[in-house]
C-alpha cells in the first residue's frame, strides 16, 4: 500500500522539473531556467526578457494542483503560487495561477510552454 501512494516514475519527473523551474525563476538564475526549456521554446528566451519578467519576483507557497497526460509523453502540469513582486511604488503580491506543458527528454521532462495568470491579489498575512 505504501508504494501504492507514491507517484509514478514520471509524476517523480515533473515534481522534480517543477521544483528546479521555480527555484530558477525565485533565484534569477537565467542559465538553470534555459536548462529546463525545449530547444524551440529556449531560442525565444533572451537573458533581458528573463530580467524584465522575473527580475523583481520571488514566487513562494509552490504547489502542485494536477498532473495529467495530455499526448504520448507530454504532461500538463497545474501549479499555484504567490508571486511577490517589487516594483517603484514598494512591494505587492497575488495569488498565480500556471498550466506547464512537459515534454518526455532524455529520461526526464523539459518545459515546452507555460500559461499563467493571477489568482488574485494577496491576503494580509502573505505580504
Amino acid at each position: 500500500i505504501e508504494h501504492a501512494r507514491r507517484p509514478a516514475p514520471p509524476s517523480r519527473a515533473a515534481c522534480r522539473l517543477v521544483r528546479r523551474y521555480f527555484a530558477a525563476l525565485s533565484g534569477h538564475h537565467y542559465r538553470a531556467y534555459r536548462l529546463l526549456l525545449s530547444p524551440g521554446w529556449r531560442a525565444r528566451q533572451t537573458r533581458a526578457a528573463f530580467d524584465a519578467r522575473y527580475g523583481a519576483v520571488t514566487e513562494t507557497a509552490v504547489a502542485l494542483r494536477s498532473i495529467a497526460p495530455i499526448s504520448s509523453g507530454q504532461l500538463a502540469v497545474r501549479v499555484s503560487y504567490i508571486r511577490h513582486q517589487r516594483h517603484s511604488r514598494g512591494k505587492s503580491c497575488a495569488d498565480w495561477q500556471s498550466l506547464l506543458r512537459l515534454a518526455r527528454s532524455d529520461g526526464g521532462f523539459q518545459l515546452t510552454s507555460a500559461s499563467t495568470r493571477p489568482a488574485r491579489a494577496c491576503q494580509k498575512h502573505h505580504t
